[in-house]
């Protein structure tokens, strides 16, 4: 049973540059990403609770990964996730986990 997920530098390709276009710094005139704000803590939580999803993607069906991050957010595989993580991980861990999947939607098409 996976806890651990994938590090930064073994995600795919798109979600590396969706990762670097969300914490970009700048301002509203250069391309400041939404999360250029957040803290380190912040930024590595998010990251470990990324990196776990693809994780879970890895060992349960790898050929999902091919898809654009946001259309890997199905319900189906939410709710094997959410499940994998009720064996997993206590109710706030799980809370954690899903909440940190909400960044995806800064993936450039």
């Amino acid at each position: 049973m996976i806890r651990r997920g994938l590090a930064f530098p073994d995600w795919p390709e798109r979600d590396r540059i969706a990762w670097s276009s969300a914490i970009a710094d700048g301002d509203m005139f250069d391309g400041r990403g939404p999360a250029a704000h957040w803290a380190k803590t912040t930024r590595d939580a998010a990251i470990a609770a990324y990196g776990r999803w693809l994780g879970f993607l890895v060992e349960t069906d790898s050929s999902v990964l091919a898809a654009h991050p946001v259309d890997r957010v199905t319900r189906e595989c939410l709710t094997r996730y959410i499940e994998h993580l009720a064996q997993t991980a206590g109710t706030v861990g799980r809370h954690m986990f899903i909440a940190k999947l909400n960044y995806p939607r800064y993936v450039p098409g």
